[in-house]
């Protein structure tokens, strides 16, 4: 009985770490959102975001083949605090010192919050205030 409890406690500790490994994000390390804090540390103020993911996180600009297209690729889009606002070339219009936080969103979740449309993912940024 004794072993059978351990045996289960031991389980639960690794199903729970596992569940709780990073988010995913298809980020290149360090899990699907980049802090305010993380850019005052990366000394980024005088890069633009496009640069600053491409240093920390690049497989988020990363293009996905697209099945139903010969050939086609698909990249994220850009949203500001919620709503659409472009493509990947936006992100060099936000200086970083606005910025609270950007966020990859995968494409299922995309899909799940913001409708159809979205295979490449979401970048989220959102501006302090």
């Amino acid at each position: 009985m004794r072993a059978h409890m351990l045996t289960t406690s031991l389980s639960l500790v690794l199903l729970s770490a596992c569940a709780s490994g990073g988010g995913g994000g298809g980020g290149g390390g360090g899990g699907d959102i980049i802090t305010r804090e993380q850019l005052e540390a990366q000394g980024t103020q005088q890069e633009d975001p496009y640069a600053v993911i491409q240093r920390l996180r690049p497989n988020w600009l990363r293009a996905k083949t697209a099945s139903f297209s010969a050939g086609g690729r698909i990249y994220p889009v850009v949203f500001l605090n919620g709503t659409r606002y472009g493509e990947l070339d936006t992100l060099r219009s936000f200086r970083i010192t606005e910025i609270e936080s950007i966020q990859y969103i995968g494409a299922t979740d995309a899909t799940t919050r913001f409708g159809t449309g979205y295979q490449g993912g979401i970048i989220m940024v959102r501006t302090r205030g």
